[in-house]
């Protein structure tokens, strides 16, 4: 429900200088933060892609392919400048929007925070909206907090002889900043002087013993800033909180006991300032995206511009062409492949070591893999050969193997039984093992 004004009497010694009477009206105004200035967001053009492992070698992103993070991507202009850089998320993902080899000059978007005329003392909290990142980089916040106290003094001397009486509005408000240190503005000014006659007997404050110094208001401001990794605290959804404390400090001297009505209220109001640096949108024209490193571990796939057609010979060149004219371009995507070894066993009838067509296949051979992958682990595999005497190791990385026939039964090995095969980010190995029939 809404406060009404209220009024209440303190009475408290005042050590030497008397004794101080102080009244405290409410004067409570709507609440709330100002709207600051309106900056919209630029919309600018989106390239964005995947970078995936392509397990069916279609060059296309399907459902189920694993995606691939941290692979660094670039975005090229005509000339071959580097406009942006970034990397896949977890996704496999990325996306450039802007032109980040551009610094624009440095702009500013406001918020104004009310805290209305409210009896001292008193904390409330005011809020306002982060900082859009779709606008920039954020680079600073200043904060202005200004603050008014004002008072309404009365005073009587009660002394037996005459004295001069002083008045002095003075206070405080602090104001806590998310990131940096309490601003707190505290503005004084004098309200007046009296001579006042000894103690005419009635506590009126006015007469020759009392006066009414009227209302006066003090004010001031101050400022701070935040800086540096503070400021992710202002980026982003939602809002963030101020906390704004006022105390009141107004008071009246004199030569002896002194009397008095003070009335106190307490405002602030705070601007808060967004610098920073506007986005600079990708501008027309022909770009190429740029895979700067071949993830390790894999081959290199084919590229697709949209994920509907694979680019022609695109394996190895690790680079998408594209116009921007001001629509987005979604689904430039890099595809990866996992390396494999493969081969046969047969009988080498011709004993020349090549396969020819009527050499007949050796099955159910035991074949083992073994070595070390482009990221360290240990591989240990084991297959057999197929009716056709064809085996095959896929999903390695890159890296080292050895490959180990168990020699057939009835068979002589025409070539050596264990063989190094490298498979590389680029080639899938294929290696033969034949053999020649025993004689008696």
């Amino acid at each position: 429900m809404p406060l009404t004004p209220r009024a209440h009497t303190l009475r408290r010694p005042l050590s030497a200088a008397g004794i101080i009477l102080a009244i405290a009206v409410l004067a409570l105004t709507g609440a709330g933060p100002a709207p600051g200035r309106a900056h919209a967001a630029q919309s600018c053009p989106v390239v964005s892609g995947y970078v995936y492992v392509d397990a069916n070698d279609n060059g296309l992103f399907d459902a189920g392919e694993t995606p691939i993070g941290g692979s660094s991507i670039a975005l090229r202009d005509s000339t071959g400048a580097t406009v942006a850089t970034t990397l896949t998320s977890s996704s496999g993902y990325y996306q450039f929007n802007n032109d980040t080899s551009v610094r624009p000059p440095e702009e500013s978007v406001t918020h104004s925070l009310s805290f209305p005329q409210t009896t001292t003392d008193w904390s409330m909290t005011r809020s306002a909206p982060r900082f859009d990142p779709a606008m920039g980089t954020l680079t600073g916040v200043d904060v202005t907090n200004s603050a008014a106290i004002t008072s309404g003094i009365k005073a009587e001397s009660l002394d037996g002889e005459a004295s001069t009486l002083s008045a002095t509005v003075s206070g405080m408000v602090a104001l806590t900043i998310p990131g940096a240190d309490t601003v707190t503005t505290a503005p004084v000014v004098e309200a007046g002087s009296f001579d006042a006659a000894a103690y005419d007997g009635i506590a009126d404050f006015s007469g020759p013993s009392g006066h009414d110094f009227g209302s006066h208001t003090a004010s001031g401001a101050a400022t701070t800033g935040v800086s540096g990794p503070a400021l992710s605290q202002y980026v982003g959804t939602g809002t963030v909180e101020f906390l704004g404390v006022a105390t009141a400090t107004s008071h009246t001297t004199g030569g002896g006991n002194v009397l008095n009505k003070i009335n106190t209220v307490a405002s602030a109001q705070v601007i808060l300032t967004y610098r920073y640096l506007p986005v600079v949108c990708l501008k027309a024209g022909s770009y190429k995206i740029v895979q700067t490193e071949q993830p390790p571990g894999y081959a290199d796939g084919r590229e697709t511009a949209g994920n509907t057609t694979p680019l022609p010979n695109t394996k190895g060149s690790d680079s998408i062409s594209i116009t921007i004219s001001g629509g987005d371009l979604p689904n430039n995507n890099f595809g990866e492949l996992p390396a494999s070894i493969s081969g046969y066993v047969y009988v080498d009838l011709s004993n020349d070591g090549i396969k020819d067509a009527a050499e007949p296949p050796i099955a159910g051979v035991t074949i083992a893999l073994s070595g070390e992958d482009a990221t360290g682990s240990p591989v240990n595999r084991t297959t057999t050969t197929s009716s056709s005497g064809y085996y095959l190791f896929d999903g390695l990385l890159a890296g080292d193997y050895e490959i180990v026939e168990t020699q057939p039964a009835g068979y002589l090995g025409r070539t050596p039984s264990a063989r190094r095969a490298a498979a590389s980010r680029t080639t899938t190995s294929s290696r033969l093992t034949s053999d020649r029939a025993c004689t008696a």
